[in-house]
């Protein structure tokens, strides 16, 4: 589907920093704020559509002070082709126009805390790097999602659970040959092996793999393995803020998975219960936004395969929260198997100062 512009123009703009402890806490470290980018659409006439996109910066939580500062940027486009072609006109909407008008509202952003005496705003989300950040956003993000998300209906959870912490023996052979201080050697193989056989260890009963699970289980194991490469391309454009990085990969990840969940749930059909709603706004804020500020500062600080061992964490935490909130009981097994990622951890990050092998 074509489209052509034939007029943009601000429809509002708000720029209110409210004391001089804000503007210092703001220039202090800009990680307390992030940018929120918001798309709608209204059609004006027929053939012609006004695309509005929104720039907002915000805090990330509510005892950090709050700025009101926002642009809505309006472009007005015509467009050449069937409007009933959803699919073709959401693309437009949510990706082609946002895309084309980016680098203008992003300049006029960022000279309205520059004239106010910011210089360290950034956003990158559409700059020469956005082919990064959006390889990232699919490679970790989008196609682990749909693939885990598949697999694990066919699949016994104790297996999907196994399957789903390789990601350490993936990171550390992607590290040895994709990056230049992650080799192997003696002390972190040690490492990964006693990790990895304490989750082999807790999910070792009645382990299933056959011709009705075998492509589930690849799926699980693959989906597993683009978030060990996403890490890897992380670490390309590791020189740049956390919040930056972080952000301009959700963005991204948001703006290709939009369209497809679109199409293929059709949400505006829904009517979700408050509690299913509460529970998906906590896992965009907290399980994903925050979860990825704190993983890319552990990928910068930590390495690709120190970083990649929270996969042994996580099931071990789902026990230990499951004592404390369901009651469920903690057995010998399960502090056996913590025992053993413990000291599979302290190996591994033992292990920065060995030779290689």
């Amino acid at each position: 589907m074509n489209y052509k512009i034939i007029a943009k123009y601000i429809k509002e703009l708000k720029f209110e920093i409210p004391n001089p402890k804000v503007f210092f806490a703001l220039e202090k470290d800009i990680a307390n704020y992030k940018i929120n980018i918001d798309i709608k659409s209204n059609q004006f006439k027929d053939q012609i559509i006004e695309v509005q996109t929104t720039l907002a910066l915000q805090p990330i939580d509510n005892n950090i002070e709050k700025i009101d500062t926002k642009i809505v940027f309006s472009t007005i486009i015509e467009i050449e082709g069937q409007l009933t072609d959803k699919k073709s006109l959401e693309e437009v909407i949510l990706i082609k126009v946002p895309n084309e008008v980016y680098p203008e509202i992003r300049g006029l952003f960022v000279s309205l805390f520059e004239r106010s005496g910011y210089k360290k705003i950034k956003i990158e989300v559409f700059s020469k790097d956005w082919k990064w950040f959006a390889a990232i956003g699919v490679i970790n993000l989008v196609i682990p999602f749909f693939l885990i998300a598949y697999g694990v209906k066919q699949v016994q959870s104790n297996l999907a659970a196994i399957l789903m912490s390789t990601t350490p023996l993936s990171s550390t052979i992607l590290g040895h040959f994709y990056t230049s201080n992650e080799k192997f050697n003696l002390t972190k193989t040690i490492g990964i092996l006693i990790g990895f056989a304490g989750i082999v260890f807790l999910f070792s009963d009645n382990l299933l793999i056959n011709e009705n699970n075998f492509i589930s289980a690849l799926l699980i194991l693959f989906g597993s393995t683009c978030y060990v490469i996403g890490g890897v391309l992380t670490l390309k454009i590791s020189k740049k803020r956390n919040e930056n990085v972080t952000g301009s990969i959700l963005i991204w990840a948001t703006i290709i998975l939009l369209p497809i969940v679109s199409f293929l749930e059709q949400p505006w059909n829904l009517s979700p219960r408050l509690d299913s709603t509460i529970s998906v706004i906590y896992l965009g804020i907290v399980s994903t936004g925050v979860a990825w500020l704190l993983r890319f500062r552990i990928l910068k600080q930590n390495g690709l395969i120190f970083q990649s061992q929270v996969a042994y964490l996580i099931p071990i935490f789902g026990v230990i929260l499951s004592y404390i909130f369901l009651k469920e009981v903690i057995t010998t097994k399960v502090l056996i198997s913590l025992l053993a990622i413990i000291i599979g951890i302290y190996f591994v990050k033992k292990a920065g100062s060995k030779k290689t092998i």
